[in-house]
């Protein structure tokens, strides 16, 4: 991260689409070293519960968390459920994650600079 903040332009979009935790795929697959959930990034975000942990002066604001973006091919069951994900991301991290695991999640940030 403080990599991707020192190369970007001031405001520079950076987006980061990393496999969700819960997936198997995440956990299978040998390139996968991190797993990431909603709040994954909110160390390099101001006002944030996590902001105050700071490990770094890469600061960035949150554009969007979203997951499954851009995969309207998947099956409509999949569909529905990240439709349910995104409007309730806490409540589905945190209480349906494991019983209907969705593949990805998408990061929107802006460098702030």
């Amino acid at each position: 991260m403080e990599e991707l903040h020192r190369i970007a332009k001031p405001s520079a979009l950076v987006t980061i689409i990393v496999p969700f935790y819960s997936h198997q795929q995440a956990h299978t697959d040998p390139t996968h070293r991190h797993f990431f959930g909603v709040h994954s990034f909110d160390y390099f975000i101001g006002g944030t519960a996590n902001a105050g942990f700071q490990y770094s002066g890469a600061q960035f604001t949150l554009l969007s968390v979203e997951f499954e973006k851009g995969l309207a091919q998947r099956h409509w069951f999949d569909r529905m459920i990240a439709a349910f994900a995104n409007s309730r991301k806490d409540l589905y991290e945190n209480r349906l994650a494991s019983l209907f695991p969705l593949r990805n999640i998408t990061f929107e940030l802006r460098v702030v600079k």
